[in-house]
């Protein structure tokens, strides 16, 4: 008795300090949630108004009080009932069947995927199969009410480890990203112009349409407004200060996500879970990849910490309806659509998933909770249609097939097999209800929406090409993993033992998976805090700028022009990447009415010529000639050339340009 008051006396003192980790974390991301959902709003006012970035920037700061106001008033969440002994003996049977065929149906899929070819109606058949048994298990009840530790603070150790140290280890792994181009960019022009381009930045000063129409996100705004502000570059913002903060903000998200599913050993949990996205970055676009090698771009963010915090506030929601919890589901819908475009559909399309299983018992609130999530997405998503939307992505049939969009992101054997695996068995690591009908139902509605033809049906309505891929992002992979690993041996006595299970799946993934910052991952750790750029293309790209003017037409090898745009917001290329190049097309139709001809043809052989030099250009009469005129219509300030390439150099001479050197790897021209 003295023994058992002495714990529950321990447990007290020690709770209230882990609680509070844990109620100041949560109260942070509903903070950055809101106070990014009413910098969304002020950006598009500001977009339609023509109002600029300084005005942009006071009117958040006047928001920011509210919104740190309502993150402070929350409440805690209501415990899971356990399940009575009566009800357990008469439903163990059937749950037995469930279980065996969810996880066999799992495996089935996740080995036919991950080590047969071209067998998609097999994987697609088992994987409803196994999504549908692992929803039916969640109206069975259960056998066992696993302890749950219902604390808030457990696992904080463990979370503030891996968040300060995923912090550090960002700031030093390098994985360059050529979606720079646009994103970074995007922010380097505002930060020069103090205003919100409608029109394009890439290769003019808005003289011609944009490529990526209408510019929703405001991620990018909000960067460049803020590195305007303040006595830092916009470089060092991006790659030095927003990286390491994102990093540890998505490893508590993550583990509020494991909280909320009431996950016992939540610590281990989430270090599995960690460990896979660290280990799954052998492809540019799987899970791993996704994470703090790329946790710049708004994409990223969206899905490290929107996508958990949607299935936080669905399940509060859910089982206590509040008007604050409404407001937290329309910040989240806004805010989504403020860091990239996929929210406008995959946000309608989880919040679906999620209150389906619930609609029946709770309409009014599963509908009250959809329509505050939803709202503004299919808004934007209508406004986007309405108006022309585009990018400059072009979509073929067989990218359109469900096999190849899957593998697309999943990547392929190993790789391939544990992240399907996770999705399909994520919710028996889930001893909450509520919560495991919520993921066992998203896997369900993703699998259904991979039917086949399905991918190509949604194309042809609505325009979604390749980018279907990432209805994967609403499956709580990682997560899922953790909770899995943690749940057999959760209610072990010995600690070594209740460790076995995630120590193992752990080193599994060690063992088995690609590091993101390895060569095989396409990338590599620096040996101080750098830039999420090679050193090569920074210094031949500071060395450009160092000789030409602030807003020169640079013709340069594609690397080198990408860096050059994210360093410089004011410089132009002619050729950063050929599918943004070739787009330009478009524009020359009777509907984009200017006197500026975008020069498709010239810039593309004016990239040949810096590529391969005059002798690649063997398809033309006289490749000379035609260089030439290019370089005048085009209006090129700065050509730079790879070494040895006599001929181009010999015309450049003909032509008056005169050489400069300090461009390591690459001998540069000034014009006449």
């Amino acid at each position: 008795m003295l023994g058992d008051m002495a714990t529950l006396r321990a447990t007290a003192l020690k709770r209230p300090s882990r609680d509070r980790v844990a109620r100041v974390s949560d109260v942070a991301l509903d903070f950055g949630v809101l106070a990014f959902a009413a910098w969304t709003l002020i950006y598009h006012a500001c977009l339609y108004l023509h109002i600029r970035s300084v005005w942009a920037a006071a009117a958040e700061a006047l928001l920011l009080v509210p919104c740190a106001l309502v993150a402070i008033r929350r409440r805690e969440r209501p415990e899971a009932e356990p399940a009575t002994a009566a009800v357990r003996s008469r439903s163990a049977t059937r749950r037995r069947i469930a279980l065996a065929v969810n996880v066999l149906a799992a495996l089935g899929a996740a080995i036919v995927f991950g080590w047969v070819k071209g067998q998609w109606s097999i994987i697609w058949l088992l994987w409803l199969i196994s999504a549908v048994a692992g929803l039916a298990l969640t109206y069975l009840p259960r056998s066992e009410a696993p302890e749950t530790d219902a604390g808030g603070g457990r696992g904080a150790i463990a979370a503030l480890g891996w968040g300060f140290g995923l912090a550090v280890l960002s700031l030093f792994v390098v994985r360059p990203d050529s979606d720079d181009t646009q994103y970074v960019h995007l922010s380097a022009w505002i930060a020069e112009h103090g205003s919100f381009p409608l029109r394009d930045t890439l290769f003019t000063d808005e003289k011609l349409p944009a490529l990526f129409y209408p510019p929703v996100s405001s991620w990018e705004a909000m960067l460049g407004t803020l590195a305007r502000g303040i006595p830092i570059s916009l470089p060092d913002l991006v790659y030095l200060v927003v990286v390491p903060v994102a990093s540890f903000v998505a490893v508590l998200a993550l583990w509020r996500l494991l909280r909320s599913w009431r996950v016992p050993l939540v610590g281990l949990a989430l270090s599995v879970a960690v460990l896979f996205l660290l280990f799954d970055a052998r492809g540019h676009w799987m899970p791993g990849s996704y994470f703090i090698g790329r946790n710049w771009q708004g994409k990223v963010l969206f899905l490290t910490i929107l996508v958990p915090l949607v299935f936080v506030l669905l399940q509060d929601q859910v089982e206590r309806p509040t008007r604050r919890g409404l407001l937290l589901l329309g910040a989240v819908g806004i805010a989504g659509v403020g860091l990239t475009t996929s929210a406008i559909f995959l946000l309608p399309i989880l919040g679906f998933a999620c209150l389906a299983p619930v609609l029946v018992r709770r309409r009014r609130q599963a509908i009250a909770a959809f329509a505050a999530l939803a709202a503004y997405p299919l808004l934007i998503g209508l406004a986007t249609l309405a108006v022309g939307g585009r990018n400059p992505d072009d979509y073929t049939s067989t990218e359109l097939t469900p096999l190849y969009l899957l593998h697309h992101t999943f990547g392929i054997q190993q790789f391939a097999a544990a992240c399907l695996l996770g999705a399909l068995v994520a919710a028996l690591g889930i001893p909450r209800r509520t919560e495991a009908r919520m993921v066992a139902s998203v896997a369900l509605v993703v699998g259904l929406l991979f039917t086949p033809g399905v991918p190509q049906l949604i194309f042809d309505v609505t325009g979604l090409g390749r980018v279907l891929w990432r209805l994967t992002w609403v499956l709580p992979i990682a997560a899922g993993i953790g909770a899995v690993a943690v749940r057999p041996l959760a209610r072990a006595r010995s600690v070594p033992l209740r460790a076995a299970g995630p120590v193992l799946v752990g080193a599994l993934i060690v063992v088995f998976g690609t590091p993101l910052w390895s060569f095989a991952a396409q990338g590599t750790l620096a040996s101080h805090p750098a830039w999420k750029l090679w050193d090569d293309d920074v210094q031949e790209a500071d060395a450009i700028l160092r000789h030409s003017s602030p807003k020169a037409t640079v013709l340069a090898p594609q690397k080198t022009s990408q860096t050059l745009l994210i360093l410089s917001g004011t410089i132009r290329t002619v050729d950063p990447l050929d599918r943004y190049v070739s787009n330009l097309s478009q524009f020359r139709k009777p509907e984009y009415k200017g006197r500026y001809h975008p020069r498709v043809r010239e810039r593309l052989v004016l990239d040949r010529f810096v590529q391969a030099g005059l002798g690649g250009l063997y398809s033309r009469k006289d490749p000379a000639r035609y260089v030439a005129k290019a370089l005048h219509r085009v209006g090129v300030d700065v050509v730079c050339l790879f070494p040895a390439r006599y001929t181009s150099e010999a015309l450049l001479r003909k032509l008056g340009w005169t050489r400069f050197g300090g461009v390591p790897g690459l001998r540069c021209w000034h014009k006449p």
